[in-house]
């Protein structure tokens, strides 16, 4: 019943609201009340947790040791034939370019992917390592000093022809961002879920593992053998198509962006002589997969 013009309202009530309303706010919560002759309706959204406030049970300080090296034996520059290689070109996304020497074998058979002023290292497999569409993919890495502004990927998989990709990718100290690019009819159509907000990876030993099977339009994304995500096209109306290739990676986004700002957090220049580094203790493919 909408009440008549006469009605007189307490006066207190929306004093004793607003009141409410500072409050909440004082405490980060952002609250929107309707008085109405029924009652209130009020909607409470809380803000988002800051880096390293949430305790993090995925982080490891040792490796397990149970995934085959890299196997970087045949790595040179512009060899594509290899295993795998490193890439040297400008990266369109960063005002630091890729560049090989960024990425070298340990002394223990690790390969570490370093980060710095001068250049950013991605390593993505060559043409020895067949592509596929359908199989479980994992790396074990652990991983660097996390800082806003950067992308740290310790597993992507990447079809170049159709651009397509599906993903794990920290945002910055945001959040790890699993995504999936397909492009049906030629439309670019993306699905983001972010996941593990206020969890601080920084120095973390972690495994990550893609199993798909993209013919048949699903892949499950887990962490740590915990499975935290499944895409499927049944869901999403479209997936990826084609074979892939996987990569690992890590730059820093354009300062001068706003989108990779908003994304990312603002990067901040490394000191002259500081390097992030990522170690990849080890990375395995099999072409079965262990679920439907």
């Amino acid at each position: 019943m909408i009440p008549s013009r006469r009605r007189k309202v307490p006066k207190r009530l929306p004093i004793l609201g607003a009141l409410a309303a500072l409050v909440l706010c004082a405490l980060g919560i952002a609250v929107l009340a309707q008085n109405a002759t029924s009652g209130s309706l009020l909607t409470v959204l809380t803000p988002e947790p800051t880096p390293g406030s949430v305790p993090n049970p995925y982080c490891r300080s040792q490796p397990s040791g149970d995934l085959p090296p890299l196997d970087v034996s045949d790595m040179r520059l512009w060899n594509y034939e290899a295993a795998w290689h490193a890439s040297q070109w400008d990266n369109a996304f960063s005002r630091i370019p890729w560049r090989s020497d960024h990425v070298s074998l340990a002394a223990n058979g690790d390969v570490v992917l370093r980060l710095d002023g001068s250049g950013a290292p991605q390593i993505k497999s060559g043409s020895r390592i067949a592509m596929a569409d359908k199989g479980t993919w994992e790396t074990e890495v652990t991983l660097p000093e996390m800082r806003e502004g950067m992308v740290v990927a310790p597993l992507w998989l990447f079809n170049q022809d159709r651009r397509e990709e599906i993903d794990f990718e920290f945002a910055g100290t945001k959040s790890l961002d699993l995504s999936l690019h397909a492009y049906p009819r030629g439309e670019h159509r993306k699905t983001t879920v972010s996941v593990f907000k206020g969890m601080d990876f920084s120095n973390c030993t972690v495994r990550f593992k893609i199993v798909a099977d993209i013919p048949a339009g699903w892949a499950s994304l887990y962490v740590e053998d915990e499975l935290v995500h499944r895409f499927e096209r049944k869901d999403l109306g479209y997936f990826v198509t084609g074979k892939t290739r996987p990569i690992i990676e890590m730059w820093a986004g354009r300062d001068d962006h706003e989108g990779f700002v908003q994304w990312l957090g603002k990067w901040r220049d490394l000191p002259p002589g500081k390097a992030l580094t990522m170690r990849v203790h080890g990375y395995r493919f099999s072409p079965a997969t262990d679920e439907r």
